[in-house]
């Protein structure tokens, strides 16, 4: 029987991590492709604001907003160490959901969005985004000097979820440079993406080798 149905796009940071936790905890999930601000009105009465992702379980759960999603699939097993082993350990799984999704993908989107042309581009915002992106992501390097994963001595949510978060960016602006400068983050990120919950939702994690660079033209802000 299906566990529910959920509501995303493939490509996008917070679906991954949804359908990565789902295969992980064996959850019979439908995966609905839903691709804002191109939406119907059925989908504008689940979802209000026309945002993704959205779960609707078998049971009738409505729920929305990543987070509340990713920790609601992972409480699904009784003796899953998705959610770590005491009180302790959820409230710094959900600091480091908190931190990447928040202070980490915002700024990874501003600095690649506008170069895939997503966004309009404008230089200063890029630079901008860029800075902020690479202070986030020092906090991420120094803590996982020090630890092996985010929170415990094995894998919890908040490695998925934090290595969801920085797909996008590996895949456009996270380079080789960058990866030889973070080699924790580096060797903790291709750690995560080897396992066999997330090989079977993203076969090959994309890696760039170069970041992508807006090509100048005359008059270009």
């Amino acid at each position: 029987m299906s566990f529910g149905k959920l509501y995303g796009f493939h490509g996008n940071s917070r679906s991954t991590v949804l359908l990565v936790i789902a295969k992980e905890n064996n959850l019979d999930i439908e995966f609905a492709e839903v691709k804002p601000p191109n939406v119907d009105a059925a989908y504008l009465k689940l979802n209000p604001l026309a945002r993704v992702p959205t779960f609707v379980g078998s049971d009738g759960l409505l729920l929305t907003e990543v987070m509340a999603v990713a920790i609601y699939f992972s409480s699904q097993v009784e003796d899953t160490t998705l959610l770590g082993s005491s009180k302790a350990d959820f409230a710094s799984i959900i600091r480091w959901m908190s931190f990447t999704n928040s202070e980490v993908l915002p700024k990874l989107g501003g600095w690649f969005r506008p170069l895939i042309g997503m966004d309009p581009f404008n230089k200063a915002r890029v630079e901008d985004s860029k800075k902020a992106a690479l202070k986030a992501l020092r906090v991420l390097e120094q803590h996982l000097q020090l630890h092996t994963y985010l929170v415990i001595g094995t894998v919890t949510l908040a490695d998925f979820f934090a290595a969801s978060m920085l797909s996008r960016g590996f895949a456009y602006v996270l380079d080789t440079a960058w990866c030889f400068e973070n080699p924790n983050t580096t060797r903790w990120y291709k750690e995560i993406t080897s396992l066999p919950s997330w090989k079977a939702v993203i076969p090959s994690a994309k890696m760039i080798e170069v970041a992508l660079k807006y090509p100048p033209t005359d008059g270009q802000p």
